[in-house]
């Protein structure tokens, strides 16, 4: 399966028909919020200026959210998480790199476009992904230029503390690598602050954040992300290599709203919401015999043990012939077929999933008694 086709690619027709529940993208199961659809509608009159290509209104606001001695010009917007990997990736331009496997695809396509070799340190199934981060210290290199480690992981929901990734950090900064740390899922943590590196930012020059609006406020079809880093001079190098207005208007607008009282008022009922639900899941797909491996996100990722005989429909057939989508993750590299991720919904519609699932497996003990 092509690498690209990420779930709000692979079934974009589906999703915009309105016709289908969506499991295969990890947004937020609240939906936009209100305070943000206002902010959205009032910036409408604005829409004949161009937005201002340094964000700075929202990157002063951003600086004040995060704490921590975090300044303006160690933030630069772009137009979603994924155009700051690629902007980043083309100022860098490395020739050796290393990501996780399995983890988020567009790391290592980012990496491909520039002809950077890449290599890959593969998380154990035997040890539910969990990474070895002493195993991984010792893969760090100095003939490394570059190493993205997405936390917490994309597609398996696993983090890891600021506490571990300490020597991580310090072993990047030792061999010259440049490490960014992707937390575009940390606010669905239950504990987000014992998982985030941004603390450490004033200490490692190399450290580089990554973060975005997109799945926590739900306004994927906004485009907002931001790269943090520790030397301010990568702003200037970035500035250089990008379009000038890559954020628009409303999209600045949209996510300065966000970050207001409301906005964490907002997420708290997510995460509320999100850890009631994900153990609920968790729970009754054991129960229904698929292999549902530990998720501090607000996502799941598990195995359908009968499809590994390559008999049969498969889960992802099953779900779309009853209106339900869900994301397969064959193209995700180490992980085996069979694979699938499906985000955390509200109760209802997480009764309904719940329900095919249990379809599903009857309709297998069906077609083995005969």
């Amino acid at each position: 399966m092509d690498q690209r086709l990420h779930g709000g690619i692979l079934n974009y027709e589906e999703r915009q028909s309105g016709e289908y529940l969506d499991y295969s993208v990890n947004i937020n199961p609240l939906g936009l919020p209100e305070f943000v659809k206002t902010a959205i509608m009032e910036s409408i009159p604005l829409l004949e200026r161009y937005p201002d290509p340094e964000c700075r209104k929202l990157c002063r606001r951003l600086a004040e959210v995060h704490g921590h001695g975090l300044e303006e010009n160690q933030i630069i917007c772009g137009n979603g998480a994924a155009d700051l990997i690629y902007q980043l990736v083309n100022c860098v331009r490395p020739r050796r790199a290393m990501v996780l496997a399995p983890t988020f695809s567009e790391y290592e396509l980012a990496l491909e476009s520039v002809g950077c070799e890449v290599r890959h340190f593969v998380l154990s199934r035997e040890e539910k992904f969990q990474p070895d981060l002493k195993a991984l210290c010792r893969a760090v290199t100095k003939d490394l230029d570059l190493l993205f480690f997405c936390n917490p992981n994309n597609p398996t929901g696993i983090s890891v503390s600021r506490e571990a990734l300490g020597e991580l950090v310090g072993t990047c900064e030792k061999n010259g690598v440049l490490l960014v740390v992707d937390e575009c899922f940390q606010e669905f943590l239950d504990e987000p602050e014992r998982a985030t590196v941004i603390p450490l930012l004033g200490k490692n020059k190399n450290l580089f954040v990554l973060r975005a609006f997109t799945k926590i406020y739900a306004m994927a079809g906004l485009r907002l992300g931001y790269l943090l880093v520790s030397d301010p001079v990568w702003k200037q190098k970035l500035r250089e290599r990008r379009q000038p207005w890559n954020v628009s208007l409303v999209a600045q607008e949209a996510g300065y709203a966000a970050l207001g009282s409301q906005g964490d008022e907002y997420v708290a009922r997510a995460r509320k919401l999100i850890l009631r639900e994900r153990g609920r899941m968790s729970a009754r797909m054991r129960e229904l015999g698929y292999l549902v491996y530990p998720s501090e996100a607000n996502f799941l990722f598990f195995e359908v043990p009968w499809e590994k005989e390559e008999n049969g429909e498969t889960l992802f057939s099953f779900c779309m012939k009853r209106k339900i989508l869900i994301r397969d993750c064959s193209n995700y590299r180490g992980v085996e077929q069979g694979s699938y991720r499906v985000c955390v919904r509200t109760e209802r519609e997480n009764e309904v999933f719940l329900s095919v699932l249990e379809k599903a497996k009857q309709a297998e003990e069906m077609r083995k008694k005969n």
